[in-house]
């Protein structure tokens, strides 16, 4: 049978009782701590100190409570600290390194990609959230140091206890879950959605829809589309042939241009659909959003396209686009697309 202790937590400066238990002998200190006290006091056992009555020398973490002579009924003693570097303890927890902390202005560009580290991080280390809730109250002005956690987690994916935080931090509204990467990039000010999805972080995917505080910014759809297929309608009327759809009408074919045209947009949307999320608010948001800008970029390719697709050549419609006869008419037709 193994041996238990008898232990009665108090605090110590008011002797107010904290706690009566009984546990195994074999436990170490730190487990009191973490078991036990961080759950009841709300006080992450990194800044626990325990003493035994009478003793002024703290109780070792690492000993087990037999070694430190708490077999017989015992009351030991309570007393919490502040963290010494609050943002240094949050950036290390959150991240498994220092690297980057207090990271640059990057004003003239905030790349996402920029913000990950290559260090490896310990398996089974994550941050618990009881710490980062601690360490979040001595943070509550630092805006943009937040943010920046936020975001290296979300970049750098990992083990269920990093999710679990990005997901905490994600209803903050201090937090913005739709922030993006700079201009130069291509395309444009990627969102971290996309970068999330790019590095194949699906479990912060998930997090950061289930946020429900994701936005569809139709105008930042329509402006990559004009920036991405400037004097190349040909992509256009391409993608709009490649569609195995027999009806050959207009919304069909912007359907077929959403599902072929090489987009971040139609990564994300071909995602949503491989999850089976399109019913989900802000999904079928994204999808239907992602053809009306197509429709609004496109909108006089789709009526020159709507004019020489029928139901039987439709399917084709991109293999005949350099061909003599009614393909010959097609490019003419991009031509005049193009002029417009």
């Amino acid at each position: 049978m193994t041996p238990s202790c008898n232990i009665q937590v108090q605090h110590a400066f008011s002797g107010e009782e904290i706690v009566s238990i009984v546990v195994p002998a074999t436990y170490s200190v730190y487990d009191l701590k973490l078991r036990v006290l961080e759950e009841t006091t709300q006080i992450p056992a990194e800044y626990q100190t325990l003493l035994r009555e009478g003793d002024v020398v703290p109780l070792r973490d690492t000993a087990t409570l037999h070694d430190e002579g708490l077999d017989q009924p015992s009351v030991v003693l309570f007393t919490s600290r502040e963290p010494k570097m609050p943002d240094l303890e949050l950036w290390e927890a959150c991240q498994g390194c220092r690297c980057d902390f207090r990271e640059p202005d990057y004003s003239s560009c905030t790349d996402l990609s920029e913000k990950m580290c290559r260090c490896r991080r310990a398996p089974g280390r994550g941050p618990r959230l009881s710490r980062v809730k601690y360490l979040l109250r001595y943070l509550s002005d630092d805006v943009k140091f937040l943010q920046s956690v936020f975001e290296r987690l979300v970049l750098a994916g990992g083990e269920e206890a990093y999710t679990l935080v990005a997901e905490h931090l994600a209803q903050d509204p201090r937090i913005n879950v739709n922030a993006v990467g700079c201009s130069c990039s291509v395309p444009i000010f990627p969102s971290l959605l996309e970068v999330a999805l790019d590095l194949q972080h699906v479990d912060m995917v998930r997090m950061l829809i289930d946020s429900g505080r994701l936005e569809v910014d139709y105008t930042l759809m329509c402006r990559r589309l004009k920036n991405q297929t400037t004097d190349h309608s040909e992509e256009v009327w391409s993608a709009a042939g490649q569609f195995e759809d027999s009806r050959g009408d207009r919304q069909s074919i912007v359907e077929s241009i959403a599902a072929n045209l090489q987009t971040r947009e139609r990564t994300i949307s071909k995602f949503i659909r491989q999850q089976g999320w399109q019913s989900e608010p802000f999904c079928k948001l994204y999808l239907d959003t992602y053809q009306m800008s197509i429709e609004h970029v496109f909108g006089d390719a789709i009526n020159q396209i709507s004019q020489y697709a029928n139901p039987s050549e439709f399917p084709a419609l991109g293999e005949t686009l350099l061909r003599g006869g009614h393909g010959g008419r097609r490019k003419g037709a991009q031509k005049e697309v193009r002029r417009r």
